[in-house]
């Protein structure tokens, strides 16, 4: 199964209201964001990496052949 070339970005920021926090809870929260999302990606990175580099692929146009490789 090939992955959807539709964006990923399905977050919108302004329908988020987002609490008043203290410096120190802030950055507790965006130390364990940054853990959870390397864990995560220590774990699924080979599917993430795959994912991208099909849509990469996708996107290319091989039609466009301008003639000046050296190969």
């Amino acid at each position: 199964m090939k992955p959807s070339a539709k964006s990923t970005d399905h977050y919108n920021p302004a329908t988020f209201a987002h609490p008043q926090l203290s410096v120190e809870a802030v950055i507790q929260i965006h130390d364990f964001v940054h853990y959870a999302l390397d864990l995560f990606e220590v774990h699924y990175g080979t599917q993430i990496d795959g994912f991208y580099e099909t849509l990469f692929e996708q996107s290319q146009d091989i039609e466009l052949d301008l003639g000046d490789s050296s190969f």
